[in-house]
């Protein structure tokens, strides 16, 4: 487990260094929260995703993993976020995930953003957002990046 923790602080340290060597494309309009639900904590590839966006013109908000429940939805309602974007890990986070979107158009109903699913549990079986009734981008940030264009406001 230390590597693990190792390997991704590095990872954090490298990805900060060459986000500033990036210009940013132009703010287009679109506003995006990132975050892992309560009980994941693999926020890596959901912070690579976050920056892909930010460099394409989003105004991005990354709450990082294990974001409870009351506080994503207090972040929805406060912030208006035209995208969300959610990210499970591991197949046993796939319960939370159902329960939290489900949480969403409850409580947000018209005013609920786009939502965006990825994660590895979703790299390995795609179709799995159709189940979720959400959307998925891609595999990589690229693909995330380019797909999201489609969902800035018009």
């Amino acid at each position: 487990m230390a590597q693990e923790h190792l390997a991704t602080a590095i990872s954090q340290s490298l990805m900060a260094r060459a986000f500033g060597l990036v210009l940013p494309a132009d703010d287009n309009g679109g506003r995006a929260i990132f975050a892992c639900m309560t009980g994941n904590h693999h926020d890596l590839g959901l912070r690579m995703v976050s920056d892909a966006f930010e460099m394409d013109g989003w105004l991005t908000q990354f709450l990082g993993g294990n974001t409870p429940l009351p506080a994503l939805l207090r972040q929805c309602t406060v912030y208006a976020p035209h995208v969300l974007c959610l990210s499970a890990s591991l197949p046993q986070h796939l319960r939370m995930l159902k329960e939290t979107l489900a949480a969403l158009r409850r409580q947000l109903g018209d005013a609920c953003p786009r939502e965006v699913v990825g994660g590895l549990v979703f790299n390995q079986l795609p179709a799995l957002a159709n189940t979720l009734d959400a959307q998925w981008l891609g595999p990589t940030t690229e693909d995330a990046a380019i797909g999201a264009r489609q969902l800035l406001p018009r």
